[in-house]
């Protein structure tokens, strides 16, 4: 899934040889029937999370969420070249 693609290419860009094996094509599975959204956030809104967590947890986890979808942007924007 999208998580063994991250880190094969998270290893790949650290210049460790990287094999990726997959069953079928590349997104076959679950994470290719998602819909292919990338939403801000989590699962729960950030007003449940300030509360469950205290707003600095909740910050470091809004901002997490925030580059990961950084990081997916700039490697989508470099496959198209």
């Amino acid at each position: 899934g999208y998580t063994g693609l991250s880190a094969a290419l998270h290893l790949a860009q650290r210049g460790y040889d990287v094999v990726l094996l997959e069953a079928h094509r590349v997104g076959f599975g679950a994470s290719g029937r998602n819909g292919g959204q990338l939403g801000s956030g989590q699962r729960q809104d950030q007003d449940w999370i300030e509360k469950a967590v205290g707003l600095d947890h909740a910050r470091r986890l809004w901002d997490m969420a925030e580059d990961a979808k950084a990081v997916s942007g700039t490697y989508e924007a470099g496959l198209r070249g």
